[in-house]
């Protein structure tokens, strides 16, 4: 077994669409991952992003940490997703799967963090 098994999916789908498909991918890769990282382009609707995190703990677990975050521009897999660039126009998603006998994993959060 390697020490770090990666999955990685992407996608320009509709952001539950998309989430699918990437989850998928990734998972093809790591079928028990440890940590997911999901990060999208800002251009998506904010109200599905509940949605996506949910299809994505469906396809995997919701036992597996899942973090992430909205940004400008995503480079994966060769392929970039620049929203910013492309003013809006362009969008996409990655999800990053991993898994090691030697990965400890912790995450927390803060609401309403000043």
């Amino acid at each position: 077994m390697p020490v770090l098994q990666v999955g990685i999916g992407i996608s320009q789908k509709n952001l539950i669409q998309g989430v699918k498909e990437a989850a998928e991918q990734a998972k093809a890769k790591v079928k028990n991952p440890e940590l997911l990282v999901f990060f999208c382009t800002y251009n998506y609707p904010p109200q599905d992003y509940q949605a996506a995190q949910k299809e994505i703990q469906k396809i995997f677990s919701k036992k597996i940490p899942l973090v992430g975050g909205v940004v400008g521009g995503i480079y994966a897999q060769g392929k970039v997703f620049h929203a910013f660039a492309t003013k809006g126009k362009e969008r996409g998603l990655a999800i990053l799967a991993l898994s090691s006998e030697y990965l400890s994993i912790g995450v927390g959060k803060a609401d309403n963090a000043n």
